[in-house]
């Protein structure tokens, strides 16, 4: 096992996500602050991605913005939600751009976050590192309102889990941290 390189994003709550894609060189459209947020910050890492990479992400809730809207349009105002509202209201839409924009065919899942999240990132990673996959993508999305996102990328599997980001990260020969 080898961890190849992490990432960590701030963004504070005031930036937009229109101000968040300038950041990006081909920003997807039609997605949620989640899945740009996972994009930018695993930018200064994707040159080291190969294509059969396993992508695993973890968030506290999905995108507030867009599940408010959706809610407010389906409870409230009781008209069908917009198509774009209803697939980002499902987290797995984010994975799939994901995958689509850094290039990647290998599994894709995604998960609640909780208190052992790097754990559980790491458990399900290991099921597929070392079959097909020989890379797995990790991202955890933290606190969306003041956004912070960390992101590890690792090769073979994770024997002793580390319980934290920065314990992961401490041990990567290639960390980069990104605030806007």
């Amino acid at each position: 096992m080898s961890l190849i390189a992490a990432s960590q994003l701030h963004c504070r709550a005031e930036v937009t996500e229109r101000e968040i894609k300038q950041h990006l060189e081909k920003a997807p459209r039609r997605t949620n602050r989640v899945t740009l947020l996972s994009l930018l910050a695993a930018k200064p890492i994707q040159h080291l991605l190969n294509p059969s990479c396993g992508l695993y992400i973890a968030s506290v809730n999905p995108d507030e913005k867009n599940m408010q809207e959706l809610l407010e349009a389906v409870c409230i105002k009781k008209v069908p939600p917009k198509p774009f509202q209803f697939v980002n209201s499902v987290s797995n839409a984010t994975g799939f751009y994901l995958a689509k924009e850094l290039g990647l065919e290998g599994p894709n899942l995604f998960i609640g976050s909780n208190d052992e999240v790097w754990k559980n990132l790491i458990m399900l990673a290991n099921l597929d590192l070392g079959r097909s996959v020989k890379q797995a993508l990790l991202i955890n999305c933290i606190n969306l309102a003041e956004s912070s996102v960390e992101v590890i990328l690792l090769e073979g599997t994770l024997l002793g889990v580390e319980e934290s980001f920065a314990q992961l990260a401490a041990q990567t020969p290639n960390f980069s941290q990104v605030s806007i």
